[in-house]
C-alpha cells in the first residue's frame, strides 16, 4: 500500500514539474521571439532612417522635391519618360545620365515604400515617420503642379500611388 502512494504521490510530483516545465519553455520561447521581433525592429528603423538622411543618392532626390529649381532638372526627365510610355511619336529616348536620374528617383520612392510598409498605429513604429517626416516627403511627391511625377508614381509604384490615394480620400472624408 505504502508503494502505491508513493508511486502515485511521484507519479502527481513529475507531472507537476513536466507542467511547470512546458510554461517555462514556452514563456521562454515566447521572450525570445520577442527580443528577436524588437532586434528586427530595431534594425529596419535603423537601416531606413540612416538610407533616408545619409544616403546620397536619397539626399538628391529629396533636394529634387524641395527645391522647385532643382526640381526641373528630373521633371524634363519624367516628361520624356511619360512620352516613350505613350509611345509617342516624337518621344526619344532617355540618355545614360537620364536614366541614371531615374534610377535615382527610383531608389528614393523604393525606400518611400518601404515606410509605407510600416503601421504607423504603432508607437514604435509612428517614430519611425516621424523622423523621416514621411507625410512632408509623400505630400512634395503628390504636389499639384507635379502631375509627371503623380503620373511615374502611378504607373510603377502603385502601393505608394494608392496609399496617397488612400490618404487623400481620409482627409476629404474628415472634412465632411
Amino acid at each position: 500500500m505504502l508503494n502505491i502512494i508513493n508511486f502515485e504521490t511521484l507519479s502527481l510530483l513529475l507531472q507537476t514539474f513536466v507542467g511547470l516545465a512546458g510554461v517555462f519553455v514556452a514563456l521562454a520561447v515566447y521572450q525570445h521571439s520577442k527580443r528577436l521581433q524588437q532586434d528586427n525592429w530595431q534594425r529596419l528603423f535603423s537601416d531606413i532612417h540612416a538610407s533616408f538622411w545619409n544616403d546620397k543618392e536619397i539626399k538628391q532626390a529629396r533636394h529634387w522635391l524641395a527645391y522647385p529649381r532643382a526640381y526641373r532638372e528630373i521633371r524634363k526627365i519624367l516628361i520624356q519618360r511619360q512620352k516613350i510610355d505613350v509611345n509617342l511619336q516624337e518621344a526619344k529616348e532617355l540618355t545614360e545620365v537620364e536614366y541614371t536620374k531615374l534610377d535615382i528617383l527610383d531608389k528614393y520612392l523604393s525606400l518611400l515604400t518601404r515606410i509605407v510598409g510600416v503601421n504607423p498605429d504603432l508607437p514604435k513604429q509612428r517614430e519611425l515617420w516621424k523622423s523621416v517626416f514621411f507625410k512632408y516627403w509623400m505630400d512634395k511627391c503628390f504636389e499639384e503642379d507635379r502631375p509627371e511625377l503623380v503620373w511615374y508614381i502611378q504607373n510603377y509604384f502603385e502601393v505608394l500611388y494608392d496609399f496617397q490615394m488612400r490618404r487623400e480620400k481620409s482627409k476629404l472624408d474628415r472634412k465632411r
